[in-house]
């Protein structure tokens, strides 16, 4: 479970991790792709592949880079000792593995206005 953002913190972050999204991610990509592995075995070579396939796939840089690939890292941390220290700790290397570049002026991000000229508040896409 992800923590809530503190105070001040950007709340996009922490949208990303919700259930359907997560769910999505372990049905779509990595059980058909890496969920024979044990977890010891997900290293950058594997990880690789996997966002090589996504982006096969179709699936966006930013869909790869800011929802996807951190669930990966996230079920390996989960592997846990009896100290809470991760078993298999991984050094995500974004150059090795070809992460995606997340170029932000090609986002199709509508922004929100905080009010009309009818009082309530509408969304506007940016050009």
């Amino acid at each position: 479970m992800v923590d809530q953002p503190r105070e001040g913190e950007e709340t996009e972050a922490y949208c990303r991790f919700d259930s359907e999204n997560v769910e999505g991610c372990i049905h779509n990509w990595l059980n058909p792709n890496i969920g024979d592995l044990p977890l010891f075995e997900i290293n950058n070579a594997v990880f690789k592949t996997v966002i090589a396939k996504m982006s096969e796939g179709g699936l966006s840089p930013k869909t790869i880079t800011d929802n996807y690939a951190p669930i990966v890292k996230m079920v390996v941390a989960s592997a846990v000792d009896e100290q809470g220290e991760e078993i298999y700790p991984r050094k995500r290397n974004a150059e090795f593995i070809d992460l995606p570049v997340v170029e932000k002026e090609k986002q199709n991000t509508p922004s929100f206005s905080c009010r009309s000229d009818d009082g309530f508040s509408s969304v506007e896409e940016e050009a």
